[in-house]
């Protein structure tokens, strides 16, 4: 099974006032504005940066769709924004007016200040600790393998692809190169879609900017990796592992 959450409706008063609010003062970007007819329009906003959930700009429709404009959760936390950067972020909507209820948190999770849209839908800024750590000291190319392991084994392609430079490369020896961390995603999607792995390292060695990786699996698989890291970020990794034997312990049809 592969799934993801493509979009959440979030009711608003106007499609213009909306799209003011999201692209200028949260820096949003426009994918869709159709007309539907009627006066009705599909617009859809989502954040700069990386895959993930869109906004479909509901334009309320009767009483009861406008009284619950901002105010869809009963005063709750509705939405939450990931930042890589949350002081850059924090300081841009701030200049831009967007309101928020309190001062910038930190807890062991991370940095996080909860803000207001327009209409008083409360958001959570946050980023998360590991990335705060990444900003601050990048990881060395033994810890970007160690994490690469841990997320691998969570099944967590959303996590995985954030160890990756945006124009990574990951070759698997039998299959052909994947350019680009949105295109890595993809693949690790397919992979946990399709079959429950785990890896279990055997021997993790450092030397200068790369990280060799020898693994066993449960049902007795062997390989290794070789990740290149440039500020931790894998800018190159190489995995070299039987795929027929893997098919067959996963009762996979071949190619």
């Amino acid at each position: 099974m592969n799934q993801h959450l493509s979009l959440v409706s979030l009711l608003v008063p106007d499609y213009d006032e909306a799209l003011t609010f999201f692209t200028s003062a949260l820096n949003f970007e426009l994918c869709e504005d159709t007309p539907l007819g009627g006066g009705k329009r599909w617009v859809v906003v989502r954040p700069r940066g990386r895959d993930g959930s869109r906004l479909l700009l509901a334009r309320a429709s009767g009483p009861a769709q406008a009284a619950r404009i901002g105010d869809q959760t009963g005063g709750r936390v509705f939405l939450f924004l990931a930042t890589d950067d949350f002081d850059r972020d924090h300081a841009r909507m701030t200049a831009a007016g967007v309101r928020f209820v309190e001062q910038p948190r930190h807890e062991a999770y991370g940095v996080v200040a909860v803000f207001e849209d327009s209409w008083g839908n409360r958001w959570d800024l946050i980023q998360r600790k590991i990335q705060s750590e990444a900003i601050q000291a990048p990881m060395t190319p033994r810890q970007v393998a160690e994490e690469w392991v841990r997320r691998f084994n969570a099944g967590d392609a959303d996590a995985l692809a954030e160890l990756y430079d945006a124009d990574a490369v990951n070759h698997q020896v039998v299959h052909e190169p994947i350019v680009g961390k949105r295109a890595i995603r993809e693949m690790f999607l397919r992979q946990f879609a399709a079959a429950d792995m785990t890896c279990i390292p055997e021997l993790i060695h450092e030397a200068g900017d790369v990280a060799i990786l020898e693994w066993i699996d449960p049902l007795g698989l062997r390989g290794c990796g070789f990740f290149t890291v440039k500020a931790g970020r894998i800018v190159f990794q190489r995995g070299y592992w039987d795929k027929l034997s893997f098919l067959r312990q996963h009762c996979l049809p071949p190619d």
